[in-house]
């Protein structure tokens, strides 16, 4: 038989055996008629073996259940059966199936969510909706009725936003979901200096139109309240999108992509001990104002003849969105990349699969939602029940330890250590001015600080403040030598005390049956402890279990008679209304806003309706959808990229040596052709270095010895004249 590349089905062994056994009912018992005993084949010796035959290999319901949990969160099949086994008493061959059994399991749960893969999603969106009206998505859809964009915000982050949308990162990342739609990410800083997701999209491309969508969507979700400042890569068609729908936000360009790009760009320039290298970076951070920095510039591009280099060019021509001189007096604190961005998406890559379905990708955000916000509980728990130990026995930092968040007042008592370094000298100007100098030995520059003694107001050149809401260590050691109890309350912010992690009650969340969870994922968790630890103590004797048993099948009848008499009262209503509820669209961005909403913010949605009906018409991206059902899955992408080659099967030495072999019987059985010899190489005629001619050398060369005459000649007169 040849050896095929595909695999090879092993044949079942078939003996005619015709041992069996027959039991039938006689006069009420059961009773064996006909048995059997005699096999025409061995036996399996070993017991351990025995569970290899498909009629053992079952998986038992229990088994089934946390099987589908495990796979839930993309827990690895190895993994898995580990775990089964350790139900099981800790060793996988007691288990009654094996790993292949649990891989097809896997793929026919896949395979389930497959089919109505957008659906699932948007009826999940819709539960999330129906738990807290607060919640937001919105679907872009084609002309085949399949969802091309998929845009979702929780309800806690809508309520949050309007403390920290001073600063915003936009990213975007590859190979989260089967259908390679992109993953764009909108995040924000908390009062923890922690990451928090502010908004989610899955995209069809990186096009000006999809961000724009992103970008409106967004702000529909966010009562049209535009972020004040947002970094993004340094991509054309994120910034231009951004510049059509929020034109009064300060854009920012991720520094750490321009700079990376420029060594790549620009090559050995940029290596160290290269003069050039040098007056590049002393341009970049040497610099405190634009003018002096577009001085430099140019002066460097003069002095190292690099005024025709297209990508410092296009460098100068976008330096208003990268270069740090422009953005001294805005608000990106303790940052000046997109690394949360960056940050969150390779984090949110250890939880999914590049082949992942958009429904169980879903599932993992909300896990890595809720991951992030147990992480600030804990961080408002350490700052309640503990407190930092002080630095000093100034009064400013007794009062920063009692406002400030606990990450936040760690960079600030850094600060203050720092302030120990310098020293300040009266300036002879005018105004009321400090010179904070560098103690002696330490390689710090010389700052700035201006005073105002009436209004409390103290400028500092390295705008710390501006940049980060932190004061730097130079104000804190004016403070500190003028002997100031207490820091302003301008300088202080608010997005950076206790006060900002007060909880933002969620609506829907008061009222209701007094003990009872107010959303179905809560009430799911009660039961399954209770009834957890029903079944623990359950499972001790067979009659408790049996009684058990006995009441869960009751209480499911039960269940299914309330179930019932609830649809039937839904359908009696619906009748007596005379008029069959409209269905429900999967983009709902235009009815967020209508719960609990006033005559007043009626009327701001009717304007922004119209706004956005404008826009619509401008550019109609976004389609209704009369049924959920009749969602269609997104077409699948083709990567960006090489194509990857198909790995082939390995094959053993037994193989590769047949296989030599015929390739050597096959030459010796063709015949010998003599191949034709190659022609000789002619010799490249030399040509003169002074005149390019061929046929002479430069001792040979006529035309250099007229010049050397003409330059004797020229030399001769030029004495003569002296």
């Amino acid at each position: 038989m040849d050896v095929k590349d595909t695999r090879q089905r092993n044949i079942v062994l078939r003996h005619d055996c015709k041992a069996h056994m027959v039991v039938g009912m006689r006069a009420g018992v059961w009773t064996v008629i006909v048995f059997h005993a005699e096999h025409t084949h061995p036996m399996v010796s070993m017991v351990g073996r025995r569970q290899f035959y498909r009629s053992h290999r079952k998986v038992p319901e229990e088994d089934f259940q946390l099987l589908q949990t495990l796979h839930n969160q993309n827990i690895p099949t190895s993994k898995i059966m580990g775990a089964l086994a350790d139900v099981r008493g800790g060793d996988v061959r007691g288990l009654p199936y094996v790993k292949r059994d649990v891989s097809n399991i896997r793929t026919m749960l896949r395979e389930a969510v497959m089919l109505r893969d957008v659906s699932l999603t948007v009826e999940y969106f819709e539960r999330r909706k129906a738990e807290n009206p607060n919640f937001f998505y919105a679907t872009q859809l084609d002309e085949n009725n399949a969802v091309r964009a998929l845009f979702w915000v929780d309800g806690r982050t809508r309520s949050l936003y309007h403390k920290y949308k001073d600063c915003v990162f936009f990213d975007t990342t590859f190979c989260t979901n089967r259908y390679n739609m992109p993953f764009a990410s909108i995040v924000g800083i908390n009062n923890h200096t922690q990451t928090i997701v502010l908004g989610c999209a899955l995209l069809p491309d990186e096009s000006i139109d999809t961000f724009r969508w992103v970008f409106e969507r967004w702000m529909m979700a966010m009562e049209n309240m535009a972020p004040e400042h947002i970094m993004t890569n340094h991509d054309k068609t994120m910034a231009t999108s951004i510049s059509k729908v929020f034109p009064n936000t300060i854009h920012r360009c991720c520094f750490y992509h321009v700079l990376n790009l420029a060594r790549k760009k620009l090559g050995p320039n940029l290596r160290d001990g290269n003069p050039f290298a040098d007056a590049f970076y002393a341009c970049i951070y040497g610099t405190d104002t634009p003018e002096e920095f577009e001085f430099c510039w140019q002066h460097m591009l003069q002095v190292y003849e690099m005024t025709e280099n297209t990508h410092l060019h296009n460098m100068w021509e976008s330096r208003k969105t990268w270069a740090p001189v422009f953005f001294r007096h805005s608000f990106f604190p303790f940052t000046s990349t997109t690394g949360r961005s960056e940050g969150l998406n390779s984090y949110f890559k250890t939880l999914v699969r590049p082949g992942e379905s958009v429904f169980n990708f879903v599932q993992q955000y909300e896990l890595c939602q809720n991951l992030m916000l147990d992480r600030e509980d804990n961080s408002g728990f350490i700052m309640e029940n503990t407190t930092a130990p002080l630095w000093g026995s100034w009064s400013i930092e007794k009062q920063a330890v009692l406002f400030y968040t606990r990450e936040v007042f760690d960079r600030f008592q850094k600060t203050l250590q720092m302030s120990t370094r310098f020293y300040p000298l009266r300036a002879e100007v005018e105004e009321l001015c400090f010179d904070l100098v560098p103690n002696p030995g330490l390689d710090l520059r010389t700052y700035r600080v201006q005073v105002g003694l009436e209004e409390e107001t103290y400028a500092c050149g390295c705008n710390q403040f501006e940049m980060c809401g932190l004061i730097c260590p130079h104000i804190i050691r004016v403070l500190v030598h003028m002997n100031v109890r207490s820091i302003p309350d301008k300088y202080m912010l608010h997005r950076w005390s206790m006060a900002a992690t007060t909880p933002v009650p969620d609506p829907g969340s008061t009222g209701g049956k007094f003990g009872v969870p107010v959303n179905n994922t809560l009430k799911y968790n009660s039961l399954c402890r209770k009834l957890n630890s029903l079944a623990a103590n359950s499972c001790i004797t067979d009659d408790t279990y049996a009684v058990v048993l006995d009441m869960v099948d009751e209480a499911k009848k039960v269940v299914a008679a309330m179930h019932r008499a609830r649809v039937a009262g839904r359908q009696g209503q619906e009748e007596e209304q005379g008029d069959a509820p409209e269905p429900r669209s999967a983009n709902v961005h235009h009815e967020q806003q209508q719960h609990g909403s006033n005559l007043n913010q009626q009327q701001e949605q009717q304007q922004h309706g119209s706004n956005l009906n404008q826009q619509q018409q401008e550019q109609p991206v976004a389609h209704e959808t009369p049924s959920i059902n009749n969602l269609r899955n997104p077409t699948r992408v083709k990567p960006k990229g090489r194509p990857k080659e198909k790995e082939q099967r390995r094959k053993p030495l037994v193989e590769l040596r047949d296989e030599a072999n015929k390739k050597r019987k096959k030459r010796a059985e063709e015949p010998k052709v003599m191949k034709e010899p190659k022609p000789k190489r002619q010799a490249r005629k030399k040509k003169c270095p002074f005149c390019k001619e061929e046929g002479h050398n430069l001792k040979q060369c006529e035309y250099m010895l007229l010049a050397k005459q003409f330059k004797d000649a020229k030399d001769a007169e030029l004495e003569k004249t002296l």
